[in-house]
Formats: structure tokens, sequence, C-alpha cells
């Protein structure tokens, strides 16, 4: 298990944006992309209005539960802006740059556009972030778990045909032993071998 985890975050990890983008938008993921817009979108949606509808400027900030859940939603979201603003930029100090100007400029400016706007890119970079994660789970699941499945799979028709292969075989040699001449008072016996495909013909009294 930690082997498959170890694999799943080095897969993650070679991503990148453009990447991340094309498997979010794959049509076969549109259910991992979804879940991933709604766990990964909300955190900064609730943000933004805990810090502009909830918090109260005129109170002290450290005695409002406010300012901690606002604090808890920008650390979720930090994490992984910061994460997509490295591969992007692929300077740590711009990542982190990034970072502040966005989740700072979302919950502290008051210009009635440019909050909504950052929200929405943060809503973005998480929802695509979270469902390309679901995704590379999802995908990494179905390639390990049901390995026992697609092996009885495999194992079904090749009996089913080895099965019939030994029939067509032994109706081939009924039907060239009837011509084989023989005593009248004889017949014959099939005679199976240690395999299906094992079969041969003896003679045998016929029964008075």
């Amino acid at each position: 298990m930690l082997q498959g985890h170890s694999c799943h975050r080095r897969i993650r990890q070679s991503l990148g944006v453009v990447d991340e983008v094309v498997i979010a938008l794959n049509g076969r993921n549109w259910l991992a992309t979804a879940l991933g817009f709604i766990a990964g979108g909300v955190v900064p949606v609730a943000t933004y209005l805990e810090a502009h509808h909830d918090l109260d400027p005129s109170q002290p900030l450290h005695a409002q539960v406010t300012t901690y859940l606002v604090l808890g939603g920008l650390v979720f979201s930090a994490k992984t802006v910061f994460r997509w603003a490295t591969r992007a930029f692929a300077d740590g100090w711009k990542a982190a740059g990034f970072v502040v100007l966005l989740e700072g400029v979302m919950i502290t400016s008051h210009v009635p556009v440019l909050p909504l706007v950052l929200l929405a890119i943060l809503v973005a970079v998480n929802g695509i972030a979270t469902g390309c994660t679901l995704s590379v789970e999802r995908s990494r699941a179905r390639n390990t778990q049901p390995t026992a499945e697609r092996a009885d799979a495999k194992v079904v028709p090749l009996a089913a045909a080895q099965h019939s292969r030994a029939g067509r075989q032994r109706d081939e040699l009924v039907t060239a032993a009837a011509a084989i001449p023989r005593p009248a008072n004889s017949r014959l016996r099939l005679r199976s071998g240690s395999s299906q495909e094992n079969f041969a013909f003896e003679l045998a009294p016929s029964a008075k």
C-alpha cells in the first residue's frame, strides 16, 4: 500500500500544469473533475465569504473564530497554488510571491472586481488539481486492484477454447475410426488419456 501511494505521489509530481489541465478536461475524467471542483473549489469560496462578510474588522482579529477559519482556508489553498506556481514559473520565490498576492488580495482588497477574479483563479487551480489527483488515483486503483478479475477473464476463454478444441478432435477421431475395418464381433471403445486432448480407441468384444 505504501509503495502504491509513493508511486502515486511520483506520478503527480511529474505532471506539469498543462498536463493536469489536459487530464482534468479529458471527457473520461469528467466525474473526477466535477468532484475536484466541489472538494477543492469550495474552500476558496468559503474563505472569501468568511473574510468579506463574517470577519469584523472593528473587533480584534485574534478574538474572532472567523479569523482562524480564514487562515485554515488560506493554508489549504496556498499549498496547491504554490505547487502550481513553482511548476509554471520554475522559481520558488516567484511562486511564493504569486501565492501571497493572490491569497492576500482576495481577502483584503475592496476593489469590486479584482477579488472575484482572483477567487475564480483560485477555484480553478484547486479544482483542477484536486480533480487530477482523483483521476490519477482512480487510474492507479483500476490498474492494481482488479488483477485477479483480469486473470480470471483470460483463463475462462482459454479453458473454453481448450474444451472446444478437444471436442472437435474427439469427433474427428470417431469419424475416422468408423471407417477402420474390424471383426464383426467387436466394437470400438473410446479411451481418454491423461489430458483432455489425448484420446485413443481400442477394440473390445461386443456385449452379448
